[in-house]
């Protein structure tokens, strides 16, 4: 992935995008994935190519939004980046 065909490894990273990322990841990694989770309630501002892997990783705990917001668009920080790899590594290693 990338954007416009650039890596851009500067640019900050969306919560949508960290998501198609570990979405990826996991595919890879041959990890039985369950089903999409409960909608968030901001799901129609989540781009349609982060609609599956947002809601695939919210049916498996690996994101949780806050008070029932995904917030697709905000950057994600970096305690949530780590929130979300430990939630990947307990995937992988079940």
């Amino acid at each position: 992935g990338g954007y416009d065909g650039r890596f851009n490894p500067d640019m900050p990273i969306t919560r949508q995008d960290a998501a198609c990322m570990i979405f990826r990841l996991l595919s890879l990694s041959a990890t039985a994935l369950g089903n999409a989770g409960e909608d968030f309630s901001d799901s129609a501002d989540i781009s349609s190519y982060a609609k599956e892997a947002v809601g695939v990783l919210r049916g498996n705990g690996v994101v949780n939004g806050n008070e029932n917001m995904f917030y697709p668009l905000a950057k994600i920080t970096r305690g949530e980046a780590a929130v979300i790899v430990a939630n990947t590594l307990g995937i992988m290693n079940r």
